[in-house]
């Protein structure tokens, strides 16, 4: 009995005590709801400060990346190519403080955390950073066992995580919040390209281009009509910065200063000026030769007009458009003379009439020699006599079109078209990769008129490019008179069918006939035949006489700058001058993928400034349309945002909106209304895969910035409608000025459409990189193109199909100042933090 009264006693007790408990306990919850409330809300505030630090120092160093300033260490380390990287970095205090700045006011002013100087110290509120970077690989790109390329690494270009953690004690309570996020470091001009103003892949005819197709007259270019009264098109023009860094650059009386620049190589070569590729399949030019054929254009420079100096060394329309250029001018000269003194300087064969060491020539005969461009002068009596070269290349004109005309399935077989791209008509050209020295506007049509030397723009042009020009000859036998000797083609059918060999003499009578056949008039094939026996034996023999007469020539297209430096200091002798090592051959980078380099180009060849980032032969930089995959490898791993689910987004009532318009326009609305000169702002490196083409209407940007669409994935082409120029340009000194801003546009293909362009001409301020299908140029505007344009091959006829002339013009930014402003090179070094698939942000809470 006392057992059970003993157990019943402690059962109630333990009743009792729970009882107890739950009444204190519901006492204490709904009498201190205030304290409670009290610890959640510290809580909150602690953690919230913490995050907004954290989103503070992000939000703040998107814009603090790409601004250099003297606290911006970020910026520093983030460029710099000797930082070393197997190391985390922590950033300075006093630089997260700036990007923290107003979490940590809010926290001091409202909250009552208390900080050191400077909002820097606090031991309640604390936030660090460390940045652990990495070197973006090199890109090697090979077929089989031979590398075809190398893009070598770039110190200066990183990639890795930076961390941020934030820790905030609030009265007892400690919240931590860290993020961790990807940062990249890419440049924004693309080697090789970035050292050219215009770079072709293929430049040959049997590539598809085709760069003599405008016409010119007596020195005039820009307003010609074709025979069908429509504005002539495909004229082109290049201009490689000059003026970007000599101030009132003029070639003709700075001759000596441009000279000495364009021989600097390696480290110490100039950017500007921009050089130019014009290439050619390997292939073709082992088994068929060179075919990057350049005509140049003919000035106002006349045969046999009283008033004419060959050797005119000044502006004046004599030495007009490119005959600069060209090799120095014979005035009349002993023919024995000429033979021992010039034949060979001219690009002729040496040629003996006699035995031994004699020459077998007289001095009693008098022969006289000008070099001349393309025009409608060499085959059209353009005044009532001389001084048309008709009579000298009527001719060539006869003998060529029947070349073409002969082929199987002319005009139209790809045969007959390649064999017309090979042989154009005399008066075309149109591609001047020089410059050119046009008639100053206003001024009548005259050898002795003035001329504007200032687009006149010297380069070096790589790659096996040659220039087309002619030779105007002419002879005063002793006791006779002058007369031009006529281009024939002494091993032709002509020569077949009369019965004659190359040996043979001719006599008065047969030469009469054959030059008749040849297509020259009957009054000058009479001129000839009272003359004709006047003449020295040995020019009567068909053979000889071929290595005197008026013809074609063909030269490397860089011998030109030897030839201007000449003709401007009235030389007559073998260039010896700081380009000839140059001059040798086919410029190139190395390894060199010509065979064997040419004597005396060694160093020039081992010193390409492209071997600064890119190691390989030229050709293979820009990837034929099937191993277009190639540039994912180089651009993917850059790529700082992209588009990779499309563009395109379709929103509640079916409307459809272009993302890249929303996120890059800084005025969408307008835009999408027709407004023009709406801002692009965009940075670093866009990867697209949307076949859709992309369109860019009328558009200022700023930043600097690669438009990426990749031709693997599918990317669409990008159309430029109108203009598009940096911000802070100035389209009244395009040439010269020099922004902030820089756009590159890399796409299967590169559409621009003139007509709707804000100014009688087109402006548009972009490195342009065409990779599977040759650029375009469309309307009725003629286009100025700011910057590098890179394209598989090249047509100015169908290419650059609008009137008036167009020009490349190269942007310095794409290398200007390498050596001596190196903080104008970081500024092509973007840091962004990578976003889309490749971004990615890792978030970590703790609450104590």
């Amino acid at each position: 009995m006392s057992t059970k009264h003993g157990s019943i006693f402690l059962l109630a007790l333990t009743c009792m005590s729970v009882l107890f408990i739950l009444g204190v306990s519901l006492t204490f919850f709904t009498g201190s709801e205030d304290y409670s409330s009290a610890m959640s809300y510290e809580s909150e505030v602690a953690f919230n400060l913490a995050e907004a630090a954290v989103e503070e120092f992000v939000a703040r160093l998107k814009n603090s990346l790409n601004h250099d300033d003297d606290n911006n260490q970020l910026y520093k380390v983030l460029r710099s190519h000797s930082v070393d990287v197997s190391k985390e970095i922590p950033l300075q205090a006093a630089q997260v403080a700036k990007l923290t700045a107003y979490t940590r006011e809010t926290a001091r002013q409202i909250y009552g955390i208390q900080f050191g100087r400077g909002l820097v110290e606090s031991k309640d509120f604390l936030v660090d950073a460390v940045i652990k970077l990495q070197h973006i690989n090199a890109v090697e790109a090979s077929n089989g066992d031979q590398v075809l390329y190398k893009i070598k690494k770039d110190l200066k270009e990183k990639q890795g995580e930076l961390e941020v953690r934030a820790v905030v004690n609030y009265r007892g309570h400690v919240a931590r919040v860290s993020l961790k996020f990807l940062i990249r470091v890419v440049k924004t001009f693309v080697p090789p390209f970035n050292y050219f103003t215009l770079y072709v892949k293929d430049g040959s005819v049997y590539g598809g281009s085709h760069f003599n197709h405008h016409e010119s007259s007596g020195g005039l270019q820009e307003g010609m009509r074709r025979d069908d009264n429509k504005p002539s098109v495909g004229l082109l023009r290049l201009d490689h910065g000059w003026s970007a860094i000599r101030r009132d650059f003029n070639a003709l009386s700075g001759a000596s200063s441009w000279e000495t620049d364009l021989a600097q190589f390696g480290n110490n070569a100039l950017t500007p000026p921009g050089r130019v590729y014009l290439g050619q399949d390997l292939n073709s030019l082992m088994q068929a030769g060179p075919a990057v054929l350049v005509r140049s254009t003919n000035g106002a420079k006349l045969l046999f007009g009283s008033n004419v100096d060959p050797n005119d060394r000044n502006a004046r329309q004599v030495n007009g458009q490119e005959n600069f250029f060209l090799r120095f001018d014979v005035p009349w000269y002993g023919m024995k003379d000429y033979v021992k003194d010039f034949m060979e300087l001219q690009g002729q064969q040496k040629t003996k009439d006699g035995i031994l060491w004699t020459t077998g020539w007289s001095n009693k005969h008098k022969i006289r020699l000008f070099n001349v461009g393309s025009g409608k002068e060499l085959i059209e009596p353009l005044t009532d006599g001389p001084p048309s070269f008709i009579n000298n290349f009527q001719t060539y004109k006869t003998h060529t079109g029947e070349l073409v005309n002969q082929t199987p399935g002319a005009p139209n077989s790809s045969e007959a078209m390649m064999k017309a791209r090979l042989m154009p008509p005399l008066d075309r050209s149109g591609f001047d990769i020089f410059g050119n020295m046009p008639p100053i506007g206003g001024s009548r049509l005259a050898p002795d008129s003035p001329a504007d030397a200032t687009k006149l723009s010297p380069t070096l042009v790589y790659g096996p490019a040659m220039r087309q020009y002619f030779r105007a000859v002419q002879i005063h036998p002793e006791d006779g008179e002058p007369f031009e000797l006529p281009f024939v083609k002494t091993d032709g059918p002509i020569v077949t069918s009369m019965g004659l060999k190359g040996s043979d003499k001719l006599t008065a009578t047969q030469a009469r006939d054959l030059f008749v056949l040849a297509g020259v008039s009957t009054d000058f094939a009479e001129k000839i035949f009272r003359n004709w026996d006047k003449l020295p034996d040995g020019l009567k023999e068909l053979e000889k006489y071929g290595n005197f007469m008026s013809d074609s020539g063909v030269e490397l297209y860089n011998r030109g700058l030897s030839n201007f430096l000449q003709r401007t200091r009235g030389e007559t002798k073998e260039y010896a001058g700081p380009l000839k090592d140059a001059l040798g051959g086919y410029l190139e980078n190395f390894p060199y993928p010509y065979d064997k380099i040419p004597s005396g180009m060694e160093q020039v060849i081992k010193n390409s400034p492209m071997l600064e980032f890119y190691e390989g032969a030229l050709w293979h930089a820009l990837p034929d349309p099937y191993s277009s995959y190639l540039l994912d490898f180089y651009f993917i791993p850059r790529s700082t945002e992209d588009f990779f689910r499309g563009r395109t987004t379709v929103a509640i009532g079916g409307t459809s909106y272009d993302r890249f318009d929303f996120k890059y326009i800084n005025n969408v609305q307008s835009y999408r209304s027709g407004v023009n000169n709406q801002v692009l702002e965009l940075n670093g490196v866009l990867a697209l895969n949307d076949s859709e083409p992309l369109g860019l209407r009328n558009l200022k940007f700023r930043g600097h910035s690669i438009i990426y669409s990749s031709p693997m994935m599918g990317g669409g082409k990008v159309l430029i409608e109108g203009d598009l120029v940096g911000v802070d340009t100035d389209v009244n000194n395009f040439n010269s000025s020099i922004g902030e801003n820089m756009i590159t546009i890399i796409a299967p293909q590169i559409i621009i459409r003139t007509t709707n362009a804000q100014t009688p001409r087109c402006y548009v301020e972009a490195n342009l990189i065409s990779v599977s299908e040759p650029l375009m140029v469309m309307g009725d505007k003629p286009v100025t193109i700011k910057g590098t344009v890179v394209t598989p091959f090249l047509n100015l006829e169908e290419h650059f199909a609008t009137p008036g002339e167009n020009q490349i013009i190269y942007n310095p930014l794409n290398g200007i100042w390498r050596n001596a402003m190196p903080q104008l090179m970081d500024k092509q070094y973007v840091a962004k933090i990578v976003t889309g698939g490749v971004g990615k942000f890792d978030w970590k809470y703790e609450r104590e």
